[in-house]
């Protein structure tokens, strides 16, 4: 079994704010970063919001390999200090069964280091669609796919937070169709006892799109979840991605109200 890296999971403080900061690989960019989910006290009333300072100064001395550090705010306040809005959305569901027409010669499981070849090629198209213009920070796609295949593949575990890591890949017969990175992970640092799905990416080659083969592999990413008893699933998504957008509504599933932003200061540094 692989090991994960020693992911971070941890909680910082401010002023009428609840943050909670998880470490993560962007897998189609490559490069490891953070994650901060703001939240609003809910001792506040909802007029005495105040700003959100900027993290990134004191994240970057202390994670100094990480380089993207992205913003989910749950609650609405004032723009926070030092970050951008991008266009992108946040899904947040509770994991249950997703009925999908049989395809009977579609096998959907977890990837063995026989995958390998046939993964890289079609990951590797994938991630030029993920990756608007090339734009920074991002590492090239042999690099990117030796580590997004470490921490993903053969069922990848992290020692010190107990997260999981799961790469499930799509065959019929001997052609790969699609595949998905899903991440089991504590909700919160020090209780591994409530945790969440993570869906780090969903894709299937070109010749596949339009034969619900991506509904076959939500499917099974819902079920893992089930399996594991977990009580979310998320992930996210471009706005401006309307046939991603398009096939998460199509199964019934809305993005939440949450803004998303960027920290541009990280990757500025770098």
């Amino acid at each position: 079994m692989l090991t994960f890296p020693e992911l971070a999971m941890e909680f910082l403080d401010a002023p009428s704010w609840r943050l909670r900061v998880t470490e993560f690989r962007h897998t189609a960019r490559g490069v490891m970063g953070g994650i901060m989910e703001a939240s609003r006290e809910s001792k506040l009333p909802k007029d005495e919001t105040l700003e959100l300072p900027n993290p990134a100064p004191a994240l970057q001395l202390k994670h100094p390999h990480w380089r993207l550090l992205r913003l989910v705010l749950h609650d609405a306040g004032p723009p926070p200090l030092g970050a951008k809005p991008v266009p992108v959305a946040f899904f947040s569901v509770v994991p249950e069964p997703l009925i999908s027409k049989t395809k009977e010669d579609v096998v959907v499981r977890l990837a063995t280091h026989y995958d390998r070849t046939n993964w890289q090629e079609l990951f590797s198209e994938y991630r030029k669609t993920q990756i608007p213009g090339g734009s920074p920070p991002f590492v090239e796609a042999d690099v990117a796919a030796e580590a997004v295949w470490h921490l993903f593949a053969h069922g990848g575990e992290c020692k010190t937070h107990r997260w999981r890591a799961q790469l499930l890949v799509a065959y019929s017969g001997s052609t790969l169709l699609g595949a998905a990175h899903l991440v089991l992970q504590p909700r919160d640092a020090g209780d591994t006892e409530s945790w969440r799905g993570f869906l780090n990416d969903i894709f299937v080659s070109p010749a596949a799109t339009g034969k619900g083969i991506g509904r076959v592999i939500m499917s099974r990413v819902l079920a893992e979840c089930q399996k594991a008893s977990l009580p979310e699933l998320c992930w996210f998504c471009l706005s401006e991605n309307e046939a991603a957008m398009s096939f998460y509504q199509r199964m019934g599933f809305k993005p939440t109200p949450a803004t998303v932003w960027n920290y541009p200061g990280m990757y500025e540094a770098a």
